[in-house]
């Protein structure tokens, strides 16, 4: 037993009798369900963290001290946690049984396509047959993997920088071990080339050269799952990267004193990619000024969060400099005490720049109300930002309680009660826009608000208050029994506005206009839960209606199937009636999407099919759905060729169907604009607008030709 106490040491202080009880320590042995034999290669995770191995016998002494949540796992059994009751395991004779389920273990050795080389570095993904579910394992340096599962059927993707990629489905039952044996990566395009400084040609060497292969996560998502194949390169500078897709790549080239660069490659077949030699320069030195004490600086090159460009250091007597920063524009915070005081964009190319960054948050402070009445709960602030690349999160299971790390590439968040006069306060809040959702203590939450905060002198105040009107939809959401469906989605169309449920199943919309909406429930599964569509009709703005939405296990007509003849995988881009686009993958030439309601009339799409461009007009949505759509990939054979001398000058790229070709390029590891000296190929024929600084020029594309632009100030 522990005893604490803090103490003044300036004065004498008596602590009187302490009296010291003997820690708690319980008996568990583990053993496999069915059988109730015991597991000898068990661990049992305690609260603190320590994993303890148990005996020939299966059992181990645990102490509940620091909690009694518990997780076990052993070879060949499915990971369980467990929650100890109380005045169990007193004693060795009648130790408390944790229980292991069986697993379906899948394991193999991963080498090149040659056969002969173990994948170095790689990974193992393993996607369930519902394709909602993902978890990830490293392969061992000598190419072994071995995974246990639930039983069922899955889709296994193995990647590795040295070997490239191979998919497989497996399907398994409880207690069935599948050895898969030599699994050989499947012939792909690769890379070559060597890398060397930019001032005096030596080679650099131990540099990463990574790829992000493209996912329908997109960048963020991909790069925190470990979705990126990495080698480095030898003494002589020199790397050979296996598994890009077709088309157009983004290599990632990272070396110690040398700023980030990316590298564009492109591959036509499965084939050898030459990227020759490669120069890596010292870049830019930044140096930032501050009144924000000792805090940190943080620098964002190309200032949209992607991964890998982020550079920081500490604020030592108000400066802080940052070495090693591509050229380009950038965006610079200043942190003090973890939250963000002062942020600047810089739009400068090239060359040395010092910024003056100094505090300039203000208070805010208003009142929230709902019709005349005010509102109760919480207010939740996210900073509004240019950022478009999805977010998401990743939960890990290897301590004894599931941790959750968010990923994302906004600034910050912050939240705030409202006090009983529904008025709240915030301090040091940066100047901007901001996003801002309003959950009652009733439960659910809100629509987002968009807000800006006005600049003011540093640590000046302004005043934002948030008026709601009176509630304009409310309802109940079921199950198929009748009872209320808990914590459920009710998701408003048109608008794509969102409410939760409460405990009760009961939810409010507010503030709508008059006008025609549509109201759709949602549970996530399994099994995944939702209820037809309901309309309502709002004539008056003091209308209100009641309505019951009842979750059922049904499917819409809401599937969009997506045929490309002779591809194989990539990426396809959906957009229906103006909302954001919807990202699916290409399986076998074959992508399928569920629209969200409510069904427009028009839809549109793009397709990176093998590294060829598909890219659409708006077309009927409803004869979309019934007859599906069909593309020939092939047909794109079109290339774009910018020319001239101001290489660092951005230029975005429109093409047919009013696609934005950067913004598509983003979510394949590229970026989001293109400069001059690039070839952008595999596009289809059409019109394509090319837009730099105050320029603009339209040029139409032939088939099959190249059709060159130049780039000028």
């Amino acid at each position: 037993m522990r005893f604490a106490r803090t103490l003044d040491l300036e004065e004498s202080v008596d602590l009187g009798p302490v009296v010291l009880s003997s820690p708690e320590n319980l008996w568990v042995r583990v053993v496999a369900r069915g059988s109730g034999m015991p597991v000898p290669t068990a661990r049992v995770q305690v609260g603190n963290g320590e994993w303890l191995n148990v005996d020939h016998q299966g059992l181990v002494r645990v102490s509940p001290l620091l909690g009694r949540n518990f997780i076990v796992a052993a070879e060949g059994y499915l990971t369980a946690r467990s929650v100890l009751p109380a005045a169990v395991g007193l004693t060795v004779e009648q130790p408390y049984a944790l229980l292991l389920d069986p697993a379906f273990t899948v394991k193999g050795t991963y080498v090149a396509a040659g056969g002969y080389t173990p994948a170095a570095g790689g990974r193992l993904a393993v996607i369930n047959g519902a394709g909602n579910r993902s978890s990830f394992s490293a392969v061992a340096p000598d190419g072994s993997f071995s995974i246990d599962l639930e039983p069922g059927a899955y889709r296994l993707v193995l990647s590795a920088g040295n070997a490239g990629v191979r998919r497989l489905d497996v399907r398994g039952s409880a207690g069935e071990v599948r050895d898969l044996g030599v699994v050989s990566a499947l012939p792909s395009a690769w890379v070559t080339g060597t890398l060397v400084s930019g001032e005096d040609y030596a080679p650099v060497a131990d540099a990463a050269v990574s790829y992000t292969r493209p996912s329908e996560l997109g960048p963020l998502m991909a790069a925190a799952t470990g979705n990126v194949d990495t080698v480095t390169t030898n003494a002589d500078g020199y790397f050979e990267l296996h598994g890009l897709e077709l088309g157009s790549s983004t290599l990632r080239v990272e070396a110690n004193g040398f700023a980030v660069r990316d590298v564009e490659v492109h591959a036509t077949a499965v084939e050898w990619v030459n990227a020759g030699t490669i120069e890596l320069h010292r870049g830019r030195r930044i140096t930032v000024r501050s009144n924000a004490g000792e805090g940190f600086v943080r620098l964002d090159s190309g200032g949209i969060g992607r991964p890998g460009e982020q550079i920081a250091e500490r604020l030592s007597g108000g400066e802080a400099i940052l070495d090693a920063v591509p050229d380009g524009p950038f965006l610079v915070r200043v942190y003090d005490g973890g939250a963000v005081v002062c942020e600047v964009d810089d739009d400068s190319l090239t060359g040395d720049r010092t910024v003056r960054c100094d505090r300039s948050v203000v208070n805010v402070a208003g009142f929230v109300t709902i019709g005349d009445r005010p509102a109760d709960g919480m207010l939740l602030w996210k900073q509004g930002r240019r950022q478009r690349l999805p977010e998401g999160a990743i939960t890990s299971i290897g301590r004894s309680l599931p941790q959750t790390t968010t990923v994302t590439g906004q600034a910050h968040e912050m939240d705030t009660m409202l006090d009983n006069e529904g008025r709240y306060r915030l301090e040091d809040v940066l100047p901007g826009v901001w996003e801002v959702i309003w959950a009652p203590l009733a439960g659910g939450t809100q629509e987002v608000r968009e807000v800006r905060v006005p600049r003011s002198p540093a640590g000046g105040e302004a005043v934002l208050d948030l008026h709601y009107g009176g509630v304009s939809i409310t309802g109940v959401v079921v199950m198929s029994d009748g009872q209320p469906a808990s914590r459920a989605s009710v998701e408003v169309f048109p608008g794509g506005r969102a409410v939760g449920a409460d405990e009760a199943g009961q939810f409010r919309v507010m503030g709508l206009k008059p006008g025609e909406y549509q109201l759709r429930a949602r549970m996530v599964g399994p099994p995944a839960l939702q209820s037809d569509l309901a309309l309502v009709e709002l004539r008056d703005h003091g209308d209100r209606e009641m309505v019951q939405l009842m979750l059922q296990d049904g499917t819409a007509n809401d599937e969009l199937v997506i045929d490309l003849r002779g591809s194989g995988t990539g990426l396809c881009f959906v957009e229906t009636g103006g909302s954001v686009a919807q990202v699916v993958q290409i399986e076998a030439g074959r992508a399928a999407v569920k629209l969200s309601p409510p069904l427009a009339e028009s839809v549109r799409i793009a397709c990176h099919a093998d590294g060829r461009y598909v890219l659409s007009d708006w077309r009927d949505l409803r004869s979309a759905l019934e007859a599906g759509v069909d593309f020939d990939p092939y047909e794109s054979d079109s290339s774009l060729a910018l020319t001239g001398e101001t290489a660092l000058v951005p230029v975005r790229i429109v093409g047919p169907g009013g696609w934005d070709l950067g913004a598509l390029r983003i979510w394949l590891g590229g970026a989001e604009s293109f400069r001059a000296g690039e070839r952008v190929t595999s596009l289809p024929a059409g019109t394509y607008t090319l837009r730099w600084g105050d320029r603009s020029r339209s040029v139409w594309v032939e088939s099959g030709q190249v059709t060159e632009v130049e780039i000028d100030r």
